[in-house]
């Protein structure tokens, strides 16, 4: 079977497995089988297969041994059945992506996941996804055709001289140094979010200067804050019965009318007659 149609260890519990392969694939499914198959928990690197007899399998080494399945986690066949040969064509597993994402003779074609990571994909996946919505919302730019068909010509280089030349090494990252590639990708602005950002910056350094001319302002003591005056509180009056009319004499405290703070008249007071030590009386306001 291919890995391409491996979904669980399931088939392979109680069976003697074989797995052709050493990249991501071949080692997740190793060590699943390892779990279920007749030897369990072991797993033993072998060297290339040379050819088949029945169930056996003879090594390069000239060893051999016995196997139920054999999962072929060889790669994959590279191919975009929804494109005609004349928009895309992936020759050996090869097509020319700026960052392995932009084709330069088709603007607004981009490509996510199509990478071969030392590393996991799912972050560069992601961080692909990050820069592609900077292109397409207007805030990011690409780089001139020339530079991007430069940039393709020494990743294909580079894979030359690391790689044995064969389709599987088509399209391999390393995980740090291709992150860091899609974020300065990421600092490339267009000309009108340059612009933009200008503005805004301009905004923020007049908006600055006033401020810190306040703050000098407070410093040197030039500004003080208002004064609050106090409210005026209501005041109290009284009144004075003419002496004639009270038909009393004495002191001018004897028509006094006690009020309270909001000047209404204060029932709980009480009037001295006067000096003569009579009866207190309430005294009549008019």
């Amino acid at each position: 079977m291919h890995a391409h149609h491996y979904r669980t260890p399931d088939p392979l519990v109680g069976k003697r497995v074989l797995v052709l392969g050493i990249g991501n694939s071949a080692c997740d499914i190793a060590v699943e089988s390892s779990r279920v198959a007749e030897r369990t928990g072991d797993i033993t690197v072998r060297p290339n297969i040379d050819r088949f007899e029945g169930s056996k399998v003879i090594f390069t080494d000239g060893s051999s041994g016995e196997y139920d399945v054999v999962v072929y986690c060889t790669g994959y066949k590279v191919s975009f059945p929804f494109f005609t040969g004349e928009v895309i064509r992936a020759e050996d597993n090869h097509v020319d992506l700026c960052r392995r994402v932009v084709h330069p003779d088709h603007p607004g074609l981009y490509f996510v996941g199509r990478i071969q990571p030392l590393g996991a994909i799912m972050p560069l996946a992601e961080a692909q996804a990050e820069w592609l919505c900077d292109l397409v919302t207007g805030s990011g730019a690409l780089p001139s055709e020339q530079e991007m068909r430069r940039q393709i010509a020494t990743y294909d280089a580079n894979l030359r001289k690391r790689f044995v030349s064969s389709k599987r090494h088509t399209i391999e990252v390393d995980f740090h140094s291709y992150r860091a590639e899609i974020h300065k990708e990421r600092k490339r602005r267009s000309p009108s979010r340059r612009a933009a950002l200008s503005s805004q910056a301009a905004r923020f350094e007049t908006g600055t200067a006033a401020l810190n001319a306040r703050l000098r302002s407070f410093r040197v003591g030039r500004w003080r804050p208002p004064q609050r005056k106090a409210p005026r509180r209501p005041t109290t009056s009284g009144q004075v019965e003419d002496e004639q009319r009270a038909g009393r004499g004495g002191d001018h405290r004897a028509g006094l009318v006690g009020h309270d703070s909001l000047g209404e008249p204060d029932p709980r007071a009480r009037l001295d007659d006067g000096a003569d030590g009579g009866q207190p009386s309430a005294a009549r306001a008019d």
